[in-house]
């Protein structure tokens, strides 16, 4: 072998070399992947999904009412997806069977919600407010609370599996 083809052999290797580190590199500091678990998110969601998060807060600082987000469960230890429905200074409200967000009802929720469901509360500067969009069968802000900031994990991007269910959020 030349001096020319090896020289160029040791070029290709050191940028592919290159190429993977960035790779590997941006998907550990910047994404990260889950399954998921439970039909709560139904029907955007279904069990054993793949999805993409972007991690919170490198990329996705603002988070904004109807974002899919993920965040640790302190009780159980487990990841959770919900979207987020209020944030910071929000008064939700959860009564008449609908819910209601600064005083507006919410069209599209009406009939959702059971009188046992019904609650007030208004969501702190650093918190979320997060309901699962399969609301009968969700365990979500209206059992366990607001959902602070540094809980949360980060921000859905992507279902990337099953192939036919390929979505960008």
């Amino acid at each position: 072998m030349n001096k020319h083809k090896i020289r160029q052999a040791i070029e290709i290797i050191i940028a592919s070399s290159l190429a993977i580190f960035l790779a590997v590199a941006i998907r550990l500091l910047f994404f990260q992947t889950f399954v998921v678990t439970n039909n709560s998110m139904e029907p955007t969601f279904v069990e054993g999904d793949k999805i993409l998060v972007i991690k919170y807060p490198r990329l996705s600082k603002n988070i904004h009412k109807s974002d899919v987000i993920i965040f640790k469960d302190d009780i159980e230890g487990v990841n959770i997806i919900k979207r987020v429905v209020g944030i910071g200074n929000d008064k939700i409200e959860i009564k008449n069977n609908a819910l209601h967000i600064n005083d507006k009802m919410i069209e599209n929720t009406l009939g959702l919600f059971t009188e046992e469901d019904d609650l007030l509360c208004t969501v702190e500067s650093d918190s979320f407010f997060v309901l699962g969009d399969n609301i009968k069968e969700s365990r979500d802000s209206r059992y366990f609370g607001t959902i602070k900031t540094n809980n949360v994990t980060g921000k859905v991007f992507l279902i990337f599996n099953p192939r036919s269910n390929i979505q960008f959020f």
